[in-house]
């Protein structure tokens, strides 16, 4: 499970890890439903992203080494996608089994696969790190090595997102996703890759 940074959103996987779900709080209504894949793994990790994206994302990271990302919103659906929805919504009041989640749930946006599939990771979700391209070098993160919060200089239509990954084996990578809003969905690319076992890097992006 995971909760948004202002606790409006709690994120859980399902037992076959193949769906994600996020209720509104403090009500635990199911707000959105998401499809991670078709073959059940263990979900290892879910994250939202920081402060200031309009609208939110999510991360799931997965036991068959990749990363799911999320963006919750509301679809925009077809006359047929409705009425297949109501008639999910009907068929799981008959037979009181949740048939919503088998035709409802959106796709992810990006799909990064690891250099190393298999391991169980961890993931989170941070404002761009600018040039530097190392979240590890001036902060990084929401706030500086001052205190101060970098929220106030993101644009209101931020378009980038850094994602950060560590894996059981100790491997630590950066990623830099962009073009959150292009309709072709975003890109990912490799920024660095590091040891948590020894301080060399080993591909240190630019």
């Amino acid at each position: 499970m995971a909760w948004s940074h202002d606790g409006a959103f709690l994120a859980t996987a399902s037992s076959t890890g193949t769906v994600i779900r996020v209720y509104s709080m403090p009500h635990a209504s199911k707000a959105y439903s998401f499809r991670r894949g078709t073959y059940p793994a263990a979900v290892h990790c879910l994250a939202f992203s920081p402060e200031g994206y309009q609208p939110p994302l999510l991360a799931a990271a997965s036991s068959h080494g990749t990363i799911h990302l999320f963006r919750l919103e509301q679809p925009h659906r077809s006359a047929a996608a409705a009425a297949a929805s109501a008639a999910a919504g009907l068929l799981s009041a008959v037979i009181n089994f949740a048939v919503t989640d088998m035709v409802e749930p959106q796709r992810s946006i990006a799909n990064i696969r690891l250099p190393c599939a298999g391991l169980p990771a961890i993931c989170a979700l941070q404002h761009p790190t600018g040039s530097s391209g190392n979240a590890f070098e001036g902060g990084g993160g929401a706030s500086s090595l001052s205190g101060q919060s970098d929220v106030a200089t993101l644009p209101e239509d931020a378009d980038e997102v850094t994602l950060v990954v560590a894996t059981a084996g100790g491997l630590l990578y950066e990623y830099a996703v962009e073009q959150l809003s292009s309709a072709a969905g975003p890109k990912a690319s490799l920024g660095g890759e590091w040891t948590l076992l020894g301080s060399t890097g080993l591909a240190a992006g630019a």
